[in-house]
């Protein structure tokens, strides 16, 4: 099967990364390829090079350039956030709350340190999968809560959450905030200093940037404890960093900025066509239909079955869950959340619009679902 004729509808797993971000990262392993922290002149050249790239991406997201941290993704980012915070005794944190919906690089984290001792909060979601504001007020003052971890938009069903909101909650409270901002950025405007987060996630393979490139902002008040022990080439991180990766995560970031407008735009006259016709096919959108990123639709149709899915990846790559949860062997824990049964869940699929798609994508993508459906 010749994989150009695949229309690519699952950017909320990963995107195509845009061609500059290739030939910036080609360009940096073939002439910056020394180490950073190497005392000679190429290392010199090279960690001149990444410290540039480091303050045009602080510049980026409007924050201290030495609160970043760089991973190889948001699993590590949301792992090192949660366990960096936790384990500094200085915290004293003992309560951790969270949501059913959130990521399995959350979920399994606080399953693991509730074994620990720490008391966990895994709170419910309503059917569109929103959060009530005041009900999460109140358990924070309540309980005392000392941590919430949350996501600015969920990755499977593309609610957004009113961080703004939660973070002046959070900071009224005296309650650390540890968002998960993966599939925020370049779908949402992102100010880091007008957040007033303690922590935030990222991963820029969502985005057209390179995989195993992620960033963990840590605020520079903040007592934080490294998890990965070594040659200290970050502050809590070690690990020699890789150059051509941070090459192409400002290059993606850089492009994402400025063509930001235009990119939401033409992504959503796609969204709404898919939706028009989805609903007329008697499809069902899954989460809310209005407080959402127009880059992610999730639905569910009577009549889809296994069939008629395995017909359709014959000419499109779409998910059915989050690519993470490995869907195969369990169902989507968030549609779950969100009150779906098991019978929902398998007759629902999630299309995730990226910056490369056009209408024709979206209009063959109708014919053919409209086609199986009928025969």
């Amino acid at each position: 099967m010749n994989n150009k004729k695949i229309i690519y509808f699952d950017n909320a797993s990963s995107t195509k990364p845009y061609y500059t971000v290739i030939k910036k990262m080609k360009n940096s392993l073939s002439k910056n390829y020394a180490n950073c922290n190497s005392k000679h002149i190429l290392g010199l050249f090279s960690k001149i090079r990444m410290e540039k790239i480091i303050f045009k991406i602080s510049n980026i997201l409007n924050c201290n350039y030495k609160d970043l941290t760089f991973t190889s993704g948001s699993t590590e980012s949301n792992n090192l956030a949660i366990k960096g915070l936790i384990k500094n005794k200085n915290n004293k944190i003992k309560k951790v709350m969270s949501f059913e919906n959130e990521h399995s690089s959350i979920i399994e984290v606080l399953k693991e340190i509730e074994n620990y001792g720490y008391k966990i909060f895994l709170e419910k979601i309503n059917s569109k999968g929103n959060i009530n504001i005041n009900n999460l007020e109140r358990k924070i003052i309540s309980e005392k809560i000392d941590l919430l971890s949350i996501s600015w938009v969920n990755g499977e069903i593309g609610t957004i959450n009113n961080i703004y909101k939660i973070c002046e909650i959070c900071n009224n409270n005296n309650t650390f905030i540890h968002i998960d901002a993966t599939h925020a950025f370049g779908k949402i405007k992102i100010n880091i200093n007008k957040i007033k987060a303690d922590l935030i996630s990222f991963s820029f393979n969502k985005s057209h940037g390179p995989k195993g490139g992620g960033i963990l902002y840590v605020n520079e008040n903040l007592s934080f404890s490294s998890e990965i022990k070594g040659g200290n080439q970050q502050k809590f991180r070690s690990g020699t960093i890789p150059l051509y990766i941070l090459e192409g995560i400002y290059e993606s970031m850089k492009i994402s900025t400025i063509n930001f407008e235009e990119n939401i735009k033409k992504i959503s006259y796609i969204y709404n066509f898919l939706k028009k016709k989805i609903v007329k096919l008697g499809g069902k959108i899954n989460g809310d239909e209005v407080n959402r990123i127009p880059h992610n639709l999730n639905f569910q149709i009577n009549n889809l079955n296994k069939k008629i899915i395995k017909k359709m990846k014959k000419f499109f790559a779409f998910s059915q869950g989050a690519t993470c949860d490995d869907f195969f062997k369990k169902k989507s824990h968030v549609l779950k959340s969100i009150g779906l049964k098991k019978n929902e869940i398998k007759k629902s699929i999630r299309i995730s619009l990226g910056n490369n798609n056009k209408i024709h994508e979206a209009k063959f993508f109708i014919k053919k679902l409209n086609f199986f459906l009928k025969n």
